[in-house]
């Protein structure tokens, strides 16, 4: 063995060299690495971050988290070590590392013990085996080529032209694909032990995210309004924000923001992360929180409304006390806008929710019953604006159309559609209906789609049109017979 060899292992792997100290500094620089890479992935990844095994695909994002969990540890690690060594330098500290790699063994022990104890079954632990192994040689590697050569060699350490770190990049980028096969396939069998064949269960739920449910339903539930209790969805989208939110900025790091608030940097506490001029506990945000997911749930209905496609069936129906909406078709609409709705919450529309979404939705389906209710009903004020015109009426919107629900529109004769330019004020369209309602059954009011206000009724007689009030000769009135 030549003497660069021999030079090479003592270097990178005479372990004994490494002081007591030292080594309890490798081990919390291995902790906060833990730590910081969760917190730090959805910013780094713009959003992309993956934190289940479902969010896994073959895919340009499923690699770049990979690479990322490889070359994370190695380069948060280094730079904590080599700002360390500043600071040290600066303030007189001898201070001499040794084994640069130490800290990201660390991590991927402490990583592997984590998943194995928490999703033992679910987790293939071989590709983060080979995770490990492949990271340890990349910052093996970086120490060897780029800090041991430093001194001697300056910036031209820094070339990456050479043969071995280009076989390094091809190894690497082989076995990032390899442990994405890995995931993949693992993922799968893990659905086909949990779905059923006959699709009676589209969703499934892994223990811990199920404890983690459990524990926020206990904790929170009852500083909720009543509104939460009886709109599944909106429930369901409350506590997918409450999962991502405390995800990303677990307790721990809650307490660090509330210490540090004083300093103006923190904007935003507590579980939920509301932002507000004072520090906030985690009921307190939760308490706020709902009331911002729950405006946010109000204008997502009104969308949904006000664009309703469906002439026979449509998907929410209201009136001045309540609305109601089919589950499924509501909970496609949830599903395909969901991450629509959570950038309102948090600013940004680059995250994907739609797993986490998923599922707690199948957890509050299967909360308290078999089968999800068919028709959620809701008691709300939500559309007493809208329905006003038309009170003690079941409405919808029909292609933006404010109208009677098509089932309980009853059959007349004959219809009458009284129109206006759009200049006309509230008081004229609720004279009209006014005026229409004591002869017959107003059916809808056009007031979004067209440059008139348009009202139709329904009726059997037809004959109260030529005796017009004086206040009402603005109108347009046509008689269209069956």
């Amino acid at each position: 063995m030549n003497d660069k060899w021999i030079n090479f292992f003592e270097t990178e792997f005479d372990v004994f060299v490494i002081k007591p100290w030292c080594m309890i500094v490798y081990l919390l620089i291995g902790v906060f690495c833990f730590c910081f890479i969760r917190i730090a992935g959805p910013k780094v990844l713009l959003g992309g971050y993956h934190t289940n095994l479902e969010q896994y695909s073959n895919d340009e994002i499923s690699v770049l988290n990979i690479i990322y969990r490889i070359i994370s540890p190695v380069v948060f690690s280094y730079f904590i070590i080599i700002v360390l060594s500043i600071v040290f330098s600066i303030i007189g500290v001898r201070w001499e590392f040794e084994i640069y790699w130490m800290p990201v063994l660390f991590y991927w022990v402490i990583q592997i013990v984590v998943v194995a104890s928490t999703k033992i079954g679910i987790y293939p632990l071989w590709t983060l085996f080979v995770q490990a192994f492949v990271s340890l040689c990349v910052s093996i590697y970086f120490d060897w080529v780029v800090i041991q050569q430093f001194p001697n060699r300056g910036i031209e350490s820094l070339d990456q032209s050479n043969i071995g770190w280009q076989v390094l990049t091809g190894f690497f980028l082989a076995a990032s694909y390899l442990v994405l096969y890995g995931i993949i396939y693992s993922s799968k069998k893990y659905k086909q032990k949990l779905y059923k064949h006959n699709n009676v269960f589209q969703y499934s739920i892994d223990v811990r995210t199920e404890e983690r449910l459990y524990k926020y339903l206990r904790k929170y539930d009852n500083l909720l309004s009543t509104r939460y209790q009886s709109d599944l969805l909106l429930k369901a989208f409350f506590y997918t924000v409450l999962t991502i939110e405390d995800s990303n900025r677990p307790s721990w790091f809650r307490r660090l923001e509330r210490l540090f608030f004083w300093t103006g940097k923190v904007k935003t506490t507590g579980i939920m992360q509301v932002k507000e001029n004072r520090k906030l506990t985690d009921e307190e945000s939760v308490h706020l929180g709902a009331e911002i997911v729950e405006e946010i749930w109000n204008n997502f209905l009104y969308d949904v409304a006000e664009h309703n496609s469906n002439d026979s069936l449509p998907m929410l129906m209201f009136s001045s006390e309540y609305y109601g909406y089919d589950y499924s078709s509501m909970k496609d609409a949830l599903l395909s806008n969901g991450s629509k709705l959570y950038g309102r919450y948090c600013g940004t529309l680059s995250y994907d929710i739609r797993a986490v979404l998923k599922t707690t939705i199948f957890f509050f389906e299967s909360y308290k019953q078999f089968l999800p209710a068919k028709t959620v009903r809701v008691h709300s004020a939500l559309f007493k604006n809208q329905s006003s015109l038309l009170p003690n009426r079941i409405l919808c919107f029909r292609e933006g159309i404010l109208s009677v629900a098509p089932q309980y529109v009853p059959i007349y004769n004959s219809r009458i559609i009284a129109s206006i330019t759009v200049d006309a004020g509230f008081e004229q369209i609720s004279s009209c209906v006014e005026f229409l309602e004591q002869y017959s059954y107003v059916i809808s009011i056009d007031y979004l789609t067209s440059l008139e206000y348009v009202i139709t009724a329904t009726a059997n007689d037809t004959s109260f049109i030529n005796s017009i009030p004086v206040n009402l000769r603005q109108w347009k009135f046509t008689v269209l017979n069956r």
